[in-house]
């Protein structure tokens, strides 16, 4: 499992934050990020600007901090099976609620959608977040002047590793013969060291974050989902939307959202991706304070049973499988699963 997830509530600054992080090559970079990326944001000059370029510049400073963080951290981190320095990475989808400000940032495939619905009308979707893949035509145009390649294995084009044919000894010579691999299936995510490329100083899976900010309108916007693709692949945005709303008001929604997409998985005979929803229920304040519901619980298998379930009004991870000390249901704020981190113990 190499998904996580963080929430963290500013009851000062009336903000709420929460993300979801697909890991791949491991858990190192994934762990990182939950750890820090929100934290480093939030120190960053211009990030509690109402100048919206300074807010969007401060996000992307945060991640670019989070990125050269991670060097001093890789040689604690799993190796590569063949001996080489940790591959691990991670997408990163952040949200951040502010008064009626929404701020999104994000890396990767991991998507965030918000559901709307007018009076009358249809749930409608809008995906705020476009997918990062090597084979988009901006992002391959990157990577190759960033020194990189896209290849192709089977049907997904991939970032390509370039690596030192094993075996070899000594320093790297004009001699020294590369293997191409084709390797990763996002062409940006936090972590992947080793794409950094030494003539171009640029990374070729680009640590550098898409980054909008948009009003809501708590009389239509009803729903923000944060999914990784462990349910993106399996369901539209529409899906998910319908399936939400359909259960609104319940508090295990996120969960039974997770189940679903397992569900899908399991129908089409695939082995089922990790899987991390966060489901906020958006309602509209009744006073100048932070509104809003976050729905969840804590799950031992995917075998349709629990084991020491909490309440929580917040998030499921598909990580939270892991056994939690049995406790009496809690209606709200505490409790938490021992993979989300938030920075208010009270919570």
């Amino acid at each position: 499992m190499e998904d996580y997830s963080s929430v963290s509530v500013d009851y000062e600054k009336n903000e709420a934050c929460f993300a979801v992080y697909d890991g791949h090559g491991g858990q190192d970079a994934a762990k990182f990020c939950q750890r820090d990326l929100v934290n480093n944001i939030r120190k960053q000059r211009g990030f509690y600007s109402t100048d919206e370029e300074k807010i969007k510049c401060a996000v992307k400073q945060g991640f670019e901090e989070t990125q050269r963080s991670m060097w001093n951290s890789i040689d604690k981190w799993n190796k590569h099976p063949r001996g080489y320095s940790s591959t691990a990475g991670s997408t990163a989808s952040i949200v951040v609620l502010r008064g009626n400000k929404l701020i999104v940032a994000h890396v990767g495939d991991s998507t965030v959608t918000l559901c709307r619905q007018e009076e009358g009308a249809a749930m409608k979707t809008i995906q705020i977040t476009d997918e990062h893949k090597p084979n988009a035509p901006l992002e391959q145009a990157r990577i190759e002047k960033d020194g990189g390649r896209v290849e192709k294995r089977g049907s997904v084009h991939r970032v390509a590793w370039k690596r030192v044919r094993q075996p070899h000894t000594g320093p790297i010579r004009r001699s020294t013969t590369f293997d191409i691999v084709p390797f990763l299936a996002v062409s940006r995510a936090l972590g992947n060291l080793w794409s950094y490329n030494y003539d171009t100083k640029k990374y070729t899976v680009s640590p550098e974050p898409d980054v909008c900010i948009r009003t809501l309108e708590y009389s239509k916007d009803r729903y923000i989902v944060i999914a990784s693709d462990g349910v993106w692949n399996v369901m539209s945005n529409e899906d998910v939307a319908n399936f939400v709303h359909s259960r609104a008001g319940e508090e295990d929604v996120a969960r039974r959202l997770v189940f679903e997409a397992f569900r899908r998985w399991n129908d089409r005979k695939w082995r089922a991706d990790n899987i991390t929803a966060i489901v906020l229920t958006l309602e509209e304040p009744t006073m100048d304070t932070l509104s809003l519901t976050c729905f969840g619980q804590t799950l031992n298998t995917f075998d349709n049973t629990t084991t020491s379930e909490r309440g929580i009004k917040r998030t499921l991870s598909s990580n939270d499988l892991s056994l939690t000390e049995e406790a009496p249901p809690v209606k709200r704020y505490h409790s938490l699963p021992g993979n989300i981190l938030t920075d208010n113990n009270s919570y």
